[in-house]
């Protein structure tokens, strides 16, 4: 087996950026296969700048577990000169990326292009964040679906202040740090729970909805419904997530794919094609982008 790097960078619409790595991996079954790692330590991924060290031994890091694993069911597939894929096309929710009337009217245009549901970060500034979401829900058409991802910083009095939107919000991402309160028999603090990634174990919650991120994380045997996402990462690991949730079947939700917008514009956002909220990969063999990822400048690590 042999594994290449070549580093990138992407650059947020909003300011700042973020730092990965595109992989290759050659094995004696195929040529070329290739995937995505675009590590958040935040969440328990290695640092960037020690990914080339640890895929060395990457036993034990779901991040680089995952991405080899991709990174081998592409090469299978461009050794048979398949797609991966081929003719799928996934709805989505649109990412609300701040707040503000400009970001209300991003949200009735992407109404109108098909986005019936709408994600927002919250616990950030929930002075700024309260008036919005009661705004959007008094200005969106009513079946404009509100999704919240609290990352496990939400309190008992957010939920009560946002009451008033309880109709409109389809499930609210990982709202507590504390197993009790998503079990709480206060009807201002039961709201449709989405276990995404919290400090709290599966078994200690109570839940409607699985957020699956394919870049880390394998399908799991789970009775609620599964909802799809990236990991805000490359298109080449959107790419991957699409195929992983192609391959669970028929979608019952919209899922989160669609976060190409957050990013400025590179070379390889042509390879998947967004028609609304409706994503898929070009048709190309494995997950595509052949000739972008051909011309990259490859370096060694294993």
């Amino acid at each position: 087996m042999k594994i290449w790097l070549s580093d990138y960078q992407l650059q947020f619409k909003a300011g700042g950026s973020r730092r990965g790595y595109l992989l290759k991996l050659q094995t004696s079954e195929f040529e070329s296969g290739y995937a995505d790692i675009f590590p958040w330590p935040e969440f328990g991924d290695p640092n960037f700048e020690k990914v080339p060290q640890q895929l060395q031994h990457p036993q034990g890091i779901p991040l680089l577990e995952r991405s080899l694993s991709m990174a081998e069911l592409d090469g299978r597939a461009r050794e048979q000169k398949a797609p991966l894929a081929k003719g799928v096309s996934l709805p989505n929710h649109f990412l609300i990326r701040s707040l503000g009337e400009a970001s209300l009217e991003d949200a009735l245009m992407a109404y109108q292009q098909g986005f019936r549901t709408f994600k927002l970060k919250v616990m950030r500034d929930t002075d700024l964040e309260i008036p919005f979401i009661l705004n959007f829900c008094s200005k969106m058409p009513v079946d404009a679906r509100l999704r919240l991802d609290c990352n496990g910083r939400g309190t008992v009095l957010f939920f009560k202040e946002i009451s008033d939107a309880r109709e409109r919000v389809d499930f609210v991402e990982d709202p507590f740090s504390e197993a009790s309160l998503w079990h709480s028999s206060d009807q201002d603090v039961r709201w449709p729970w989405a276990y995404d990634q919290p400090t709290v174990e599966t078994d200690e919650v109570s839940y409607d909805f699985r957020i699956i991120k394919p870049a880390k994380q394998k399908i799991p045997e789970d009775d609620h419904p599964l909802v799809f996402t990236s990991y805000l990462d490359h298109p080449v690991g959107i790419a991957h997530a699409l195929v992983a949730a192609a391959g669970y079947g028929e979608p019952s939700v919209d899922y989160g794919l669609m976060s190409l917008n957050v990013y400025q514009e590179t070379p390889f956002h042509g390879g998947l094609l967004c028609q609304g909220p409706n994503l898929q990969l070009s048709g190309e063999v494995g997950v595509g982008f052949g000739s972008l990822l051909e011309k990259q400048p490859w370096v060694s690590v294993l």
